[in-house]
């Protein structure tokens, strides 16, 4: 995409993530097959030199890496210029060793849970699949959220919550976004997205739906305390950036619904255009660059239809894309031919 072969968003990538070896008794994390393994400061810095020489413009952390490897990896990140995001089940700790960002929502959770039994048993359960993410949110300690806020806004560090992946069918606008989503998934503009991201979208809105009213309050719960800590958060001047994992959810357009989420969590629809936009920019140390219209900046442009400014969904009306001041042909080309191979149909093996 860089050098225009192929046609897509302009991209910062991290490569492979840097983790540490798996809970003892787990057996190989799915996830870790493609990541660095390291459980030592000296691997930690060979494995961020590794990936700065291949050019990436970020390393990403794992909660798996001892504090001690995470910041020595974090540090020789730093040394190199490149940002720091992870995963983390302690906030406290990534704040401490210099992460420019935590993502998921999820983190938020394990670092306000005190007992540390606790943590580790919805931990280990939601890493085999025995518990379920949106779950883990129920458990959450708000009592907490004023400590955690004050640290990440002290440290500047920046925030992803990831949120619709899990959360989306308890927005009230669920019914919309199913639609959207089904429809989008049925155009032949995504053949080359895999199948059973269709199947999964059906069965994910399906699964709330037919959630018992118990079980439905319960996450519920969760999700209305996460709402809870965005709109702390923000108000405290934390910086979110938004973000979607393209595995569960259709690339791109789950961004669209991130923004609406946080627009019905409370942020102005302009604070939520930010996480979308400069913040993800000072995130990644590009917002000289990037992020906002500026003289001197580069034209990394979208033009839409309407005013997201006054209803945020707005945002999905793309008219026009401007890539370095170049419009950028967004139609649907039937005979394009992706140069990236095309995905299994089928999930890959958990």
């Amino acid at each position: 995409m860089r050098n225009g072969s192929i046609r897509g968003p302009r991209v910062w990538a991290s490569a492979n993530i840097i983790d540490g070896p798996p809970p003892e008794g787990t057996g190989t994390l799915r996830r870790q097959r493609t990541s660095i393994i390291v459980d030592s400061e000296d691997e930690a810095h060979k494995a961020v030199r590794s990936l700065a020489e291949k050019g990436v413009d970020g390393v990403k952390l794992f909660e798996r890496l001892k504090p001690n490897v995470a910041k020595a990896a974090a540090d020789e990140a730093h040394k190199l210029g490149r940002p720091v995001f992870g995963h983390s089940l302690d906030i406290f700790t990534a704040a401490t060793n210099g992460y420019q960002s935590v993502e998921h929502s999820w983190s938020v959770v394990y670092t306000s849970i005190q007992d540390p039994k606790k943590k580790h048993d919805l931990d280990i359960g939601r890493m085999l699949g025995k518990v379920d993410t949106a779950d883990v949110h129920a458990q959450m300690e708000p009592a907490m959220f004023d400590k955690i806020i004050k640290v990440m806004v002290d440290k500047n560090v920046h925030w992803s919550p990831t949120w619709a992946t899990w959360f989306r069918p308890l927005s009230s606008h669920a019914a919309d976004m199913k639609q959207r989503e089904l429809a989008l998934l049925r155009k032949p503009q995504l053949k080359y997205l895999p199948a059973y991201i269709l199947k999964d979208t059906e069965s994910f809105f399906a699964k709330y739906e037919k959630m018992a009213p118990e079980k439905r309050n319960e996450v519920l719960s969760g999700y209305k305390m996460l709402q809870d800590f965005v709109r702390r958060f923000a108000a405290a001047g934390g910086r979110i950036h938004s973000g979607s994992d393209p595995n569960h959810v259709v690339p791109g357009y789950a961004v669209h619904v991130e923004l609406e989420m946080l627009v019905e969590a409370g942020l102005t629809p302009v604070q939520a255009i930010q996480t979308a936009s400069i913040n993800v920019a000072q995130a990644w140390g590009k917002d000289k660059d990037y992020g906002s219209v500026e003289k001197g900046k580069i034209a990394d442009l979208v033009i839409v239809r309407g005013d997201p400014r006054q209803n945020i969904s707005a945002t999905q009306n793309v008219e026009m894309v401007f890539i370095e001041g170049k419009v950028m042909d967004i139609s649907y080309h039937p005979d394009y031919k992706n140069s990236i191979p095309r995905p299994i149909e089928d999930r890959p093996e958990q």
